[in-house]
């Protein structure tokens, strides 16, 4: 499959394909494959955080021939399976330094989660043959750094030149820029623009290119003008953190141990110094965010005060030691992790109320996500979760979400990418609902060659012209995900009705936009929601015919004679 006409006469007579091996329409396994003339190599090795053992994979068994390994960043869903890659293509894997130096402790910490899920005894042998072979050994980390050659200056193969140029993402990330026969690609990877303490700003290339292959996890936020600015979010951080210690609580971070973990620790010193909670509360950094957070210290010079975790037993006491601040991964509450068993505990307490405050991206299926979305049990009165994996009574409403994100906007990512004039672009790393937003909004900025291929999917630049533009919803999920978590895919769907896109489906996006109108006006003022009612409503221009436009009109009306003190509150804030 070719990518898009402009693109393939761009490289006419190179042989060029890109396929996600992991990291397709989805957020995690992340590993794309490139094929380049003669080369093959591959872009970042990741596992999935919802997937176990063997399912976290990427397909690595498509691979037949590998010349090298890039790895943008230390995360492990661009590089966690990297040692079990290495089995069978042991290559050289390029890496920034900064990156090494987080991947060792990252690397060992993974080695030890293994043998605990596959039961291993000291002389190697699992209890739990069921599950099959461990990832990876030892021996496999090893072999990690052993090939590690370092990426800081760029290197050249066999006609490629590969110049790494920073993210902003986190300490070490890196996007990178594909040089060969006078043809340029730039991939993102992890991509921000948001400025922080904890990692180096972005440094963008400039000039035009022939390809850009961007990260879209963030897609869904095109066009919401609303976005809270990243200071707003961490000062309502600080005000639950400080009210719940004010009631003698404890409050737990979820957090991604690199990068997040290290934001964490600079919003609880500038609420100490700015007097906001009290100092003599301790901040506690559980197994890796310890580890973690010193390497960031000492790299970028940072000013932090924690203490480390003692022990693993030191957590089954945590309700009777002293009132404390916690960090600790994985930023999703897996079963299992430091997070979770903190949790478990802190939920479960009948004497105080502790808080937890969620910093970035939840998936809606995760432990982490189910919580922030419970559901009051008409027996007990209270609500309940699945944490590590035990039902616990939730007894805090102190249950927050705020968006600490090292990610770029949706936004940012279309000024982004529009700015680099690329022929054409791939999009990757993105829940299906993100990226079919972000690239309607590219097509609206007038990127009209983007592709979002799947897991499998190879994208050409030979070939005939792609006719994908917005990626088919799934049909089981919810109706209309996409449009009723942001107003503006209506938006992008009327540009598209207005030229009679057929979407991938066969579906017409004419149709599509009156199924969604009408779905989400229904909603609106079931829920008693008016003000949202009428906002869509006012936006739906010609597809509600006149006399629906009437009865629904008269229909607000009347909700509003005998509930008029719901007309602009969202069930949640009703709830509260």
């Amino acid at each position: 499959m070719g990518i898009m006409k402009s693109t393939a006469s761009g490289m006419a007579g190179q042989h060029f394909v890109l396929t996600p091996l992991g990291g397709g329409r989805e957020i995690g396994g992340n590993a794309w494959h490139i094929e380049w003339d003669d080369l093959s190599f591959l872009i970042d090795c990741g596992t999935h955080p919802e997937r176990p053992a063997w399912l976290g994979l990427p397909a690595l068994d498509r691979i037949a021939r590998l010349d090298f390994v890039i790895l943008t960043h230390a995360h492990s869903d661009h590089s966690g399976a990297l040692p079990a890659l290495l089995r069978s293509h042991p290559v050289p894997v390029w890496m920034t330094d900064a990156t090494s130096s987080l991947m060792g402790p990252m690397m060992q910490d993974a080695l030890k989660l293994q043998r605990r899920f596959f039961d291993i005894d000291r002389f190697g042998r699992s209890a739990r043959p069921e599950l099959g072979p461990p990832l990876f050994e030892s021996g496999d980390v090893e072999r990690v750094f052993e090939l590690q050659k370092s990426l800081d200056g760029g290197f050249s193969h066999k006609g490629l030149t590969v110049t790494p140029f920073c993210s902003g993402h986190i300490l070490g990330g890196v996007g990178l820029v594909l040089e060969k026969n006078s043809k340029r690609i730039l991939v993102t990877s992890d991509i921000s623009d948001i400025p922080k303490e904890t990692s180096r700003a972005l440094f963008l290339p400039q000039g035009n290119f022939d390809l850009v292959i961007s990260e879209g996890t963030r897609g869904l936020d095109c066009g919401d003008t609303d976005l809270p600015l990243r200071e707003d979010e961490e000062e309502q951080a600080i005000r639950i953190l400080s009210r719940v210690l004010s009631r003698k609580g404890s409050v737990l971070f979820p957090a991604f141990v690199i990068e997040r973990a290290q934001s964490v620790a600079r919003l609880v010193m500038r609420a100490r110094d700015s007097g906001r909670i009290p100092p003599g509360v301790p901040l506690y950094m559980a197994g890796l965010a310890d580890s973690m957070t010193a390497l960031h210290a000492q790299a970028l010079g940072l000013r932090l005060d924690w203490k480390p975790v003692p022990s693993r037993d030191w957590f089954d006491d945590l309700l009777s030691r002293e009132q404390a601040i916690l960090v600790a991964g994985s930023g999703m509450l897996n079963s299992g992790s430091g997070a979770a068993r903190l949790a478990e505990q802190l939920l479960s307490d009948r004497k105080r109320e502790h808080g937890i405050i969620f910093t970035g991206y939840l998936t809606p299926q995760s432990p982490g996500g189910r919580l922030m979305h419970r559901e009051r049990s008409p027996l007990s009165g209270h609500t309940h979760a699945c944490i590590n994996q035990r039902i616990v009574d939730v007894r805090t409403n102190e249950i927050h979400q705020v968006h600490l994100s090292c990610h770029a906007s949706g936004d940012s990512l279309v000024d982004l990418v529009r700015g680099l004039e690329p022929a054409g672009v791939i999009l990757v790393h993105g829940d299906p609902d993100a990226l079919a937003t972000l690239s309607a909004a590219m097509r609206l900025a007038g990127l009209t060659d983007i592709r979002v291929p799947e897991n499998g999917e190879s994208i050409s630049f030979s070939g005939n012209p792609a006719a994908t533009l917005i990626p088919p919803l799934d049909p089981s999920a919810e109706p209309m995900t996409v449009v009723e978590r942001n107003p503006w895919n209506g938006r992008a769907l009327r540009a598209l009705a207005g030229e009679n896109a057929i979407l991938p489906d066969g579906e017409s996006a004419r149709n599509r936009l009156q199924s969604i109108t009408n779905l989400l006006l229904e909603r609106a003022m079931r829920d008693g929601n008016l003000g949202r009612a009428k906002s869509i409503l006012d936006e739906s221009g010609s597809f509600i015919p006149g006399d629906d436009r009437e009865a629904i009109t008269l229909r607000i009306d009347e909700i509003a004679a005998w509930c008029p003190q719901n007309d602009d509150r969202t069930p949640n804030q009703r709830r509260d």
